[in-house]
């Protein structure tokens, strides 16, 4: 701590999952795409997808470095394919994110369980970095359904 009193950015921990929202709602809106954040309105889902009358959802999970092995995930959860996983690893100030893309039914099938937690290991999604083509694949599926 300073000699004010006040924390230094090291000495902070970030708001992983506040900040992992934000970018991943930045990324996707980047990229074309109409994106509502839920603000913790919705258990399983943090951001809202809207493309052409359909509506995607996306759960973000965020970590700080890629030092962690990876995402905790609720012991005990199934996710359809139709919710799409955006795993962000923040990474170091002055460094960009990295985003791996995986639907639900992969996070479900990947996620190791333990006695008391279940994690999502990084080495485990690595083929899924800005693998951003899976919402446009999901977004057309959806809307084939409509026709």
């Amino acid at each position: 701590m300073t000699k004010s009193g006040l924390k230094t950015l090291r000495e902070r921990s970030p708001c992983t999952h506040l900040a992992g929202e934000y970018f991943v709602a930045a990324e996707l809106s980047k990229r074309g795409f109409n994106v509502a954040m839920t603000v913790g309105n919705a258990k399983k889902v943090d951001l809202i997808v809207e493309d052409d009358e359909v509506t995607l959802p996306v759960q973000v999970k965020a970590i700080a470095l890629k030092k962690f092995v990876g995402w905790p995930i609720k012991l005990g959860s199934s996710y359809s394919k139709n919710l799409i996983f955006v795993l962000v690893v923040l990474g170091k100030i002055d460094e960009l994110p990295k985003y791996y893309v995986v639907d639900g039914k992969e996070v479900t099938t990947l996620t190791k369980k333990y006695k008391s937690r279940a994690i999502l290991n990084i080495t485990d999604v690595k083929d899924k970095e800005n693998n951003w083509a899976l919402i446009e694949k999901r977004l057309h599926e959806l809307r084939k359904k409509l026709n």
